[in-house]
């Protein structure tokens, strides 16, 4: 592999409702790559405890659809051992980073810790966001992005050295028809939710 496209999303923040036409326009965004391999991840904040959905499920819910959106790794600082757990026995295929769970897949390191315990990469990400994408050494830092927006980072991998070949902010437009896999996917979780929500209130017998 000598090219490779980032797309990300960041701060989320419980849109379940959004995803389902960001899914249509991240699939319009991989079409475009001329790139031999293209990785979609999330720099965290994907719930919030605000968000009645997030509460319920221990902030699961936001992640089940984002693993059938196809994202590769997400930032899961922040979510608990018992979440974990259970998102674990969903058999999720994306990767949950967090400081204790770094991620590596071939020559690519994914993490949000300063060091890895794991062997050096040719190229490591850290799923913490900055105010501006940027390189050091081999360590690339993401720019945050709004709930609305998707960033894009172009990478050159050639002689086992990465290089920054460009950055783009994109848009994601309220007219986007939404996709309607993922439409039954948001109606499953909410439906899931729901359920666990009644528990949590008493309505029902505990788990």
């Amino acid at each position: 592999m000598t090219t490779l496209r980032l797309l990300y999303t960041a701060h989320l923040n419980g849109a379940l409702e959004r995803l389902p036409r960001l899914y249509t326009f991240l699939k319009h965004l991989r079409h475009q790559a001329e790139a031999e391999q293209t990785l979609l991840l999330d720099l965290g904040g994907s719930c919030n405890s605000e968000s009645w959905h997030c509460a319920a499920t221990g902030g699961r819910s936001m992640l089940i659809v984002l693993d059938a959106m196809g994202y590769a790794a997400v930032n899961a600082v922040g979510l608990s051992s018992e979440s974990r757990e259970k998102l674990r026995e969903n058999f999720l295929a994306m990767a949950l980073v967090d400081d204790l769970y770094p991620h590596q897949s071939g020559s690519i390191c994914l993490r949000t810790a300063p060091a890895s315990s794991l062997a050096p990469a040719a190229l490591e990400i850290d799923l913490r966001p900055v105010s501006q994408t940027h390189f050091d050494g081999r360590e690339l830092r993401l720019g945050l992005v709004r709930g609305d927006q998707v960033g894009a980072v172009e990478l050159s991998l050639s002689g086992g050295i990465p290089t920054l070949e460009g950055t783009q902010i994109y848009d994601l437009s309220p007219s986007t028809l939404p996709d309607p896999t993922i439409s039954a996917a948001v109606d499953l979780v909410l439906a899931e939710a729901r359920l666990h929500q009644r528990r949590l209130s008493g309505e029902w017998g505990s788990d």
